[in-house]
């Protein structure tokens, strides 16, 4: 099925990487117009024939508030544009923590603000996944490295080391993996 002409059928991506591309090489050919989002420098899938153009928008890195009212003008001025997707954990998180709303109109993408705020807690979402029955692995929150060498005894190696926040980096890691 396609979409049936209407004035809201283009798309814009926010989060220029490997999913942006899937997400527009699924949505173009069903008839939806796809608007990559740019922060600057960056490249990636604004390049593709399933790509009709790009926005470059500030970096929501610098300024959350600054990036959402250029989005706000933006959409003010595209009538055009009927979906928000946000494709990067960065977006993502910056909609649902800010409470930002579309315009009327205009859908955000995803799930509900509560549920990725949810799920954007490691421990919280662990905490849920044994609260109902749903099989983990062993797990301890730690804040300091003795602490780390206590709980690694008690539950075993290897380990895997990560911070709580999922767009955190140990270095420019999501995650180490320790042996005993």
């Amino acid at each position: 099925m396609t979409v049936a002409a209407s004035a809201r059928s283009s798309v814009l991506l926010l989060g220029n990487y490997r999913p942006a591309l899937a997400i527009a090489r699924s949505l173009q050919p069903e008839g939806y117009n796809i608007i990559q989002g740019l922060e600057g420098d960056e490249g990636g899938c604004e390049t593709s024939r399933f790509v009709a153009e790009a926005w470059d928008h500030p970096p929501l890195g610098r300024s959350q508030s600054g990036f959402l009212a250029a989005l706000e003008a933006f959409l003010s001025k595209r009538e055009d544009i009927g979906y928000v997707y946000p494709v990067s954990e960065e977006f993502v998180h910056a909609f649902a923590y800010s409470g930002w709303t579309p315009p009327q109109g205009v859908t955000l993408v995803g799930p509900d603000n509560e549920t990725i705020k949810l799920f954007s807690s490691k421990q919280q979402s662990l905490e849920l996944a044994r609260r109902i029955g749903v099989a983990t692995l062993p797990f301890a929150i730690i804040s300091d490295h003795p602490s780390m060498l206590g709980e690694a005894e008690e539950i075993g190696y290897p380990i895997v080391v990560r911070p709580l926040g999922t767009t955190a980096r140990l270095g420019h890691k999501k995650a180490v993996f320790a042996g005993s």
